[in-house]
């Protein structure tokens, strides 16, 4: 595939999702709320400025792990919920939406990173 393809998806996916974070840091007023949405957007920079800068390759190792650590987590999440509740037809648009933002998007980082380092 298309490098410059790759990168201004991945680019693009991850500048929705540090926007949904800051408006849900702006928009919820609960203290229990900010600290994950704040440890998200400081997840979302650091991939965003690798993924721009894509040097030294400490931040590209950081941004690497980074987005393992979102991928297994967002997975192991999805399939508890899944386990838990099942999945319905009013459920399965945002599922697969959690789906693309928490685990394809991240596979597809770190399989850009491994190949473009």
């Amino acid at each position: 595939m298309n490098d410059l393809a790759n990168r201004t998806l991945l680019v693009a996916s991850y500048l929705v999702m540090s926007t949904n974070m800051a408006i849900e840091l702006i928009a919820h007023p609960s203290a229990k709320d900010h600290s994950s949405s704040i440890l998200g957007l400081v997840f979302c920079l650091v991939i965003l400025t690798a993924l721009l800068v894509r040097r030294p390759f400490a931040l590209v190792a950081t941004a690497t792990v980074l987005n393992a650590w979102i991928a297994l987590f967002g997975a192991y999440l999805l399939i508890d919920y899944m386990g838990r509740r099942g999945m319905s037809w009013e459920s399965a648009p945002d599922l697969f939406i959690r789906l693309y933002f928490a685990v394809v998007v991240p596979a597809f980082a770190i399989r850009y990173f491994i190949f473009n380092a």
